[in-house]
């Protein structure tokens, strides 16, 4: 049997393939060029970082999830509105990753936007060791909160939009397969905070 990383590694090798085979087989030149610079780019280290990534953001959504349920369990309440500074993403978000992954996260930079989370950091984990660059945003959806990429680069590389988007296809389905406790029910971002509205799921 193939663990779940083996097969989203597989899926980006594969996704990846097709990258370079249309940039070979549409125009305009410079569209051409961009995709094949790209794509090219990413290499295994790049795609092994991205079959990660898929992995560790639905951990995110996870976090989130079960840091507010055991505090409605124990105040005995259905509901809670909160805000999430960037110093409650440090100890509760990455704690989560590494708990997972001893180690594979260093020097991480997050800062919350009003256009979303941008942030930097640098990953070391079955020897890959890059840097990771990028702009993602959440927003509810059916109770949810999905994920939207907005940039995304690999030391230096830029993550073709299409890939992203592919991602973002293979993540969502993923959260909204996992058996969360919780239903969003509002979720903004200011300039440092982010502020979220759940109840228990019925």
């Amino acid at each position: 049997m193939f663990s779940g990383f083996e097969v989203i590694l597989a899926n980006r090798l594969w996704i990846t393939a097709v990258c370079l085979s249309l940039a070979v087989s549409i125009g305009p030149v410079d569209v051409q060029a961009q995709l094949t610079s790209s794509a090219s780019a990413l290499g295994s280290q790049g795609n092994m970082i991205l079959a990660g990534l898929e992995l560790a953001l639905p951990m995110f959504v996870e976090a989130f999830d079960t840091r507010l349920s055991r505090y409605l369990e124990v105040v005995g309440q259905r509901s809670i509105s909160r805000t999430f500074s960037e110093n409650d993403l440090y100890s509760v978000l990455l704690n989560k990753v590494q708990s997972e992954y001893p180690g594979a996260i260093r020097e991480p930079t997050i800062k919350i936007r009003p256009d979303g989370f941008s942030g930097e950091i640098r990953l070391s984990f079955g020897g890959v060791n890059a840097r990771l660059k990028g702009r993602i945003w959440l927003s509810p959806a059916s109770g949810r909160l999905h994920i939207t990429l907005h940039e995304l680069e690999i030391d230096d590389a830029v993550v073709p939009r299409d890939l992203l988007r592919v991602m973002e296809r293979d993540v969502n389905q993923m959260i909204d397969s996992q058996r969360l406790t919780l239903k969003v029910v509002e979720f903004w971002m200011r300039e440092g905070v982010v502020w979220i509205s759940v109840e228990v799921r019925r």
